[in-house]
């Protein structure tokens, strides 16, 4: 059985992540082998964890958000993940657990998560079929904070995370760095360059993993 590859666009605030996203949604879906999807999100009950997650309505607490996002993620990977994997689609997410680690667990301080953290992530990655454990490949948008969240604030889109103190995202990009040093698969592209360049090296990067000619 031939499983497909998961590969996550990580990045902090303004890093161009999602657009980079949304690129390669669009010239990749055409081929029929490949899935897009995004966290928090991608199930109809992760939709509404996300819309919580997002609103300024809730002055929710590091520990709520921890929960929620693994929820979402559970959700996500058990109903939409994992079976297109199975039939060999390969997965690009918007976001997936390195955030959650390196925002709430990492940014907040949560240290003590951390093994709750790593039990659920072997839930979620564990062997399909005879495969052995899902590796994900992480693409790192790698961007100076002061520079991704003036971007933000430019195109007025903005949300109750890009409005945490400036050493918050120093934290997180710090954090990301951090992570994807663990992970077995990972690339780090420098997200200061032109949207082009960032988004031809990112599609290099996925077409490279997937073997797929465009």
């Amino acid at each position: 059985m031939t499983v497909g590859r998961l590969i996550a666009l990580e990045g902090g605030e303004g890093s161009g992540k999602t657009t980079v996203w949304k690129r390669l949604k669009k010239d990749l879906m055409r081929s029929g082998r490949f899935l897009f999807c995004r966290e928090p999100g991608g199930t109809e009950f992760g939709e509404e964890i996300r819309d919580i997650l997002f609103s300024r309505q809730y002055d929710m607490l590091p520990e709520t958000e921890f929960m929620l996002f693994m929820v979402s993620r559970l959700e996500l990977f058990n109903k939409v993940i994992r079976p297109a994997l199975a039939r060999g689609r390969h997965v690009v997410t918007d976001r997936l657990d390195a955030s959650t680690f390196v925002y709430q667990i990492y940014a907040h301080g949560l240290r003590e998560f951390e093994e709750l953290f790593r039990v659920v992530q072997r839930r979620y990655l564990k062997p399909i079929g005879d495969e052995d454990w899902l590796c994900p490949h992480y693409i790192l948008l790698d961007l100076d904070p002061e520079i991704g969240l003036k971007r933000r604030q430019t195109a007025g889109d903005t949300n109750r995370f890009d409005e945490k103190e400036i050493k918050f995202h120093h934290t997180v990009r710090s954090g990301y760095k951090h992570f994807v040093a663990r992970e077995r698969y990972h690339t780090i592209i420098d997200a200061s360059l032109s949207p082009d360049e960032v988004f031809k090296s990112a599609l290099d990067v996925v077409l490279k993993l997937t073997e797929e000619g465009v």
